[in-house]
């Protein structure tokens, strides 16, 4: 009875240690893919903040021309209306 015992905690112990490579195979597979994620995530951060960047200067020059654009054609209007009062002043009776 006694060996008996003895042949099952051999085996158990055998066991075990199977148990425990296969964990600590697993383990190291789990931290290889958590690296890899922790890698990919910080690339998309880079790549978000490097995006925002890009957006943040093409509205920047957006707004500029926008501003010219305004600038441009508020002039243009200007223009007109004065040559328009000067044709109404030219064309009144009297002048």
């Amino acid at each position: 009875m006694f060996s008996g015992f003895m042949r099952n905690a051999h085996m158990a112990e055998h066991v075990d240690s199977a148990d425990n490579a296969l964990l600590l195979q697993v383990l190291k597979q789990v931290r290889e893919e958590l690296h890899h994620h922790r890698a990919l995530l910080l690339e998309s951060i880079d790549q978000g903040r490097s995006l925002e960047r890009h957006v943040d200067m093409t509205l920047l020059v957006i707004g500029k021309q926008f501003e010219e654009l305004k600038d441009d054609l508020e002039l243009m209007i200007k223009s007109e209306l004065m040559g328009l009062v000067g044709d109404f002043e030219l064309r009144r009776p009297g002048s």
